[in-house]
């Protein structure tokens, strides 16, 4: 056998045994699957528990069920009723079997998060503040959306949570927006449709110096932004990642579990080296062959870093 398929078989264990810790510390905090409450943390890529089984990351994560064991979508690894299947379509197989219903179940299950987002917010406390004006940001969280975007005429914080002992607050750092959580951590686990998120608006004309955004649970997404940005950072455990049109000399971009996007003005004179572990690169449309990837051009202006475990890697312009 491969050393790669080792590997892989290797990372599934250990995801099966995080994933039956997960189901079981729910079934203790939120009922018995079948009689309890349903359980949804982090969004569409966050931790959902229900009669279906357990879910984690969305389409490319994990998912624990009836049907089996899916981890990293189509192109991961799947265990169950209808033997292993390591890879994509003609990939590594073992003990090889014709793909089955049950298959084709396990990957329509560990994708089956589309849940409309207004329920998550019925009994959310919303607090909404005009800030002074700064030119970094530094955000680290426990759990929630982290959104960075640039419109209207002033500096914005938002605040969006549902989560009981849960809290979010911000402060500054001489010209830095510091935006951290507080907790009980373990509160959040076992919470009927827990979510919270952190939006932060600068205006129109303005630039930042600095992005540092990271959450342990949630998408982390920064939108246009006029000014070239010198340093970003985005971190997510449990997330997809999306840096959207602006551009950036240097950014770092990371997701354990789930999908990074990274869409840049053009790619002429953009340097980088992506990876992941069980997924997908795409860059400018053109599938990889290689789960490492990376380029470095003489008169590089911009330099991307991005990687996943487990999820998919796209560099585009646009």
């Amino acid at each position: 056998m491969k050393r790669s398929t080792k590997r892989d078989i290797a990372v599934c264990c250990f995801v099966l045994a995080l994933g039956c810790f997960l189901m079981v510390a729910g079934w203790g905090m939120g009922g018995s699957l079948t009689h309890g409450q349903n359980i949804s943390i982090g969004g569409s890529n966050g931790v959902r528990i229900e009669s279906g089984g357990l879910f984690v990351g969305g389409s490319n994560g994990i998912y624990v069920g009836p049907y089996g064991i899916s981890i990293g979508g189509r192109n991961g690894i799947y265990i169950g009723p209808a033997g292993i299947r390591i890879g994509p379509s003609g990939g590594a197989y073992a003990e090889t079997e014709e793909i089955t219903d049950l298959i084709q179940q396990a990957w329509m299950f560990s994708g089956a998060e589309e849940e409309g987002d207004t329920a998550l917010w019925d009994d959310a406390i919303v607090q909404n503040t005009e800030v002074e004006p700064f030119d970094r940001i530094r955000v680290d969280i426990d759990m929630g959306d982290v959104t960075v975007v640039q419109d209207g005429s002033g500096y914005f914080v938002e605040f969006r949570n549902n989560v009981e002992g849960y809290g979010l607050h911000y402060s500054y750092d001489g010209s830095t927006m510091v935006i951290g959580s507080d907790g009980d951590k373990r509160g959040h686990w076992g919470t009927t449709d827990a979510h919270a998120s952190v939006t932060v608006l600068i205006p129109e004309g303005a630039g930042l110096n600095d992005i540092d955004l990271h959450s342990d649970l949630g998408d982390i997404m920064v939108g246009q932004i006029e000014r070239p940005v010198p340093t970003a950072t985005l971190n997510t455990n449990l997330g997809d990642v999306t840096w959207d049109r602006s551009t950036v000399k240097e950014l770092n971009a990371h997701s354990s579990l789930g999908d990074v996007t990274v869409m840049m003005p053009d790619l002429e004179k953009v340097g980088y080296e992506l990876s992941t572990s069980l997924g997908e690169i795409i860059v400018d449309n053109e599938v990889m062959t290689k789960k490492n990837v990376n380029y470095k051009p003489r008169n590089a202006e911009s330099y991307v870093w991005a990687n996943s475990d487990l999820g998919d890697i796209y560099l585009g312009a646009y």
